[in-house]
């Protein structure tokens, strides 16, 4: 749901599992006998709502994984069926990282809804750069 702030120009979005149907039924016969623009604008808000529903998965992905200790930065690719966590090489060891990818593995299972499955990789490296001159 949107409540509109017409007095700041502004949306506040109000989320809840409540609000989100389990089935959605698509029937474009019902769009023969609309007006073409009310037609166009319907197809461009539900695009809409759909692109924001993909973004804000990804951005959900990241953020939960930034919550964790020792995370320095996360990467939701191949359209979040895959998270990259980078952590700090100082900060977490080799057995932190691998309990790292389970533990968001298991919170990503137990809070999000997604298609399919969702591969964590956490990713802990060090780096020895040096010039030849």
């Amino acid at each position: 749901a949107v409540i509109t702030d017409e007095t700041n120009h502004y949306k506040h979005t109000v989320v809840d599992l409540c609000l989100v149907p389990q089935y959605a039924i698509l029937d474009p016969s019902l769009t023969l006998t609309l007006p073409k623009d009310i037609t166009a604008a319907t197809a461009m808000d539900a695009l809409t709502h759909a692109v924001e529903a993909y973004i804000n998965r990804l951005k959900k992905l990241e953020e939960m994984a930034m919550t964790y200790n020792g995370v320095v930065k996360t990467y939701a690719i191949q359209a979040g069926r895959e998270l990259r966590v980078i952590v700090g090489a100082d900060k977490i060891n080799d057995i932190e990282a691998n309990k790292l990818s389970y533990d968001l593995s298991r919170q990503i299972q137990s809070e999000m809804t997604y298609p399919g499955q969702i591969k964590v990789t956490v990713i802990r490296e060090t780096r020895a750069v040096n010039y030849a001159k």
